[in-house]
């Protein structure tokens, strides 16, 4: 119990120093819509329940557009009605509040996290390490803090497989009550989350089978009835989107999803190829080049560990473990198979993280073995050495990095990952250009040439007031020469402009031999500030 309660309270402080970085993070290409589609959620709501009239903040807010998608409602909901009920006056405020929010939900998602490793493995080493590599992923450290899909979506996993695991050692029905509901809220985030309630059901029934017993498998199916139900209950009323015409809606979700149109080009492996058009290793790729190389050994002995187990005698332990090997693999084949529209690396599958967590675990757990097999006195001595040596890397690289954590790479690609892979895809470090700007620049008026406007314009709404209203945007496509465009400042994260990059560390040309910023994180440049008054 006593050690329990010092966890506890390293959780406090570990959540009370997080939360001193929320303000660190800059705005990222999707943050504004997803404030946009919570008022529209938000005024539809109170439209359907006839509270509108009570509500006068949300009567000039544009109509909800049904059917066609809008992922994490439920949080942009939530977000929009507390921006009302407090009363924020300010973006700034309202973006800190929605940060603040994103972090709660991943921070909270780590202690369910903990709690699920430790009822699962009957360990506090052995969950504090499951726990640990699921919160200090470099990369999705940050995304934990301004990602409102992504993140979300893990972090609704992460709190699925407690109740999933209660559900399978127990078989009471209110289990399937919790994991039905939070199964629907994880849908609503990211639709191929529908893989979850049927994976659920195939354990439950595939454990309930292996017992061989007519009682257990009644009560199995009243379960997975009970289940299913919460399951479609609760993803429809956390999507104001569906309610209209839910069979109809989810087709048009899913299918555009699938076959989402984006302009744009991913950059992998230095050439720049359609969405539509990806190799099959590109998740795989994007997994392997941006998780921390002693969390993928782990991954990977984890991996031999459940397949030399597959062919061992199966009991209610062993059928868990299939579980979540298979939670990791299915999603991730299916996504290959169907050739499915991906951009941003694999942000879009970061729900299967949790499950890979779990199999680092075990692989944490079967090396510690291998390595000290007779371990008698000094219980978990050897284990916690492991785990600070494994931890180390990562915490390294997360305060390194910060605020910049979401352009992490392992040394897999070398110094300079950008002269293959498309680095600050999210804009947020623009946040850092545009404040040394108005930092240095004490002109009431200062006009900024952007490369990819929507991050960098965007991220003023995260500066105070008077710092906001001092700046204009002019936006330059890829190809643009300079000398047709007017302006202060020359501001670019590079995405899509792999030649700019290449100039740019030349430092010949203009506007590049007159650089006054930039953000670099090792041989990288993620973003570049540039005199466009100052041609040498």
């Amino acid at each position: 119990m006593k050690e329990q309660t010092r966890l506890n309270f390293v959780f406090l402080l570990a959540f009370i120093f997080c939360c001193q970085l929320v303000e660190d993070y800059g705005i990222s290409w999707d943050e504004t819509w997803h404030r946009k589609h919570g008022h529209e959620n938000l005024a539809y709501v109170l439209k359907v329940f006839n509270l509108d009239e009570y509500f006068s903040i949300h009567k000039n807010v544009g109509e909800l557009q049904l059917g066609e998608g809008g992922y994490a409602a439920f949080f942009d909901t939530i977000c929009a009605a507390l921006e009302g009920i407090i009363g924020f006056d300010d973006t700034r405020s309202v973006y800190i509040m929605r940060h603040c929010l994103t972090f709660l939900i991943y921070f909270f998602s780590v202690i369910v996290f903990y709690f699920f490793l430790k009822n699962f493995f009957n360990s506090q080493i052995y969950a504090i390490a499951g726990s640990m590599f699921y919160f200090l992923h470099p990369r999705l450290f940050s995304h934990g803090f301004f990602n409102l899909k992504d993140s979300i979506a893990m972090s609704l996993v992460a709190l699925f497989l407690l109740p999933t695991l209660f559900m399978h050692n127990s078989g009471k029905y209110k289990h399937c009550l919790f994991a039905g509901i939070i199964s629907g809220l994880a849908i609503t985030a990211r639709i191929p989350l529908v893989f979850l309630p049927l994976l659920v059901v195939s354990l439950m029934l595939f454990a309930s089978f292996q017992q061989n017993s007519s009682i257990v498998i009644k009560r199995t199916l009243f379960n997975s009835f009970i289940f299913i139900s919460l399951v479609i209950i609760s993803t429809y009323a956390f999507w104001p989107i569906i309610w209209e015409s839910p069979l109809d809606s989810l087709k048009n979700i899913f299918f555009n999803m699938k076959n989402h149109k984006w302009d744009g080009n991913n950059f992998f492996f230095g050439a720049y190829i359609k969405p539509t058009n990806l190799p099959w290793y590109y998740l795989p790729t994007w997994i392997a080049i941006t998780t921390p190389i002693s969390y993928l050994i782990l991954f990977l002995i984890g991996v031999f560990y459940n397949v030399k187990n597959t062919f061992s005698k199966l009991n209610g332990k062993k059928i868990f473990e299939q579980f979540m090997l298979t939670g990791f693999f299915a999603p991730l084949i299916i996504i290959i198979v169907s050739n499915a529209t991906l951009y941003d690396g694999w942000r879009h599958t970061f729900f299967v993280y949790p499950f890979m967590c779990f199999i680092m675990t075990q692989g944490f757990i079967y090396f510690s073995k291998i390595l000290y097999p007779r371990r008698k006195n000094h219980k978990y001595l050897f284990e916690a050495i492991i785990l600070l040596t494994i931890l180390s890397g990562p915490i390294y690289q997360i305060v390194k990095l910060h605020p910049n954590q979401q352009v992490y790479f392992n040394l897999l690609v070398g110094s300079d990952p950008m002269q293959n892979f498309e680095g600050d895809y999210w804009g947020l470090s623009n946040k850092q250009g545009l404040e040394w700007i108005v930092d240095n620049d004490k002109r009431d008026i200062i006009t900024i040439v952007t490369l990819n406007s929507v991050p960098s314009s965007k991220n003023r709404h995260i500066l105070k007031t008077e710092d906001r209203i001092r700046l204009r945007f002019i936006k330059r496509d890829v190809g643009t020469p300079f000398s047709e465009i007017n302006g202060d400042y020359y501001m670019t994260n590079f995405r899509g402009d792999f030649d700019g990059y290449k100039e740019m560390q030349k430092g010949i040309s203009f506007p590049y031999n007159a650089c006054v910023h930039s953000v670099k994180v090792g041989d990288m440049t993620i973003m570049g500030v540039y005199d466009l008054n100052k041609k040498l």
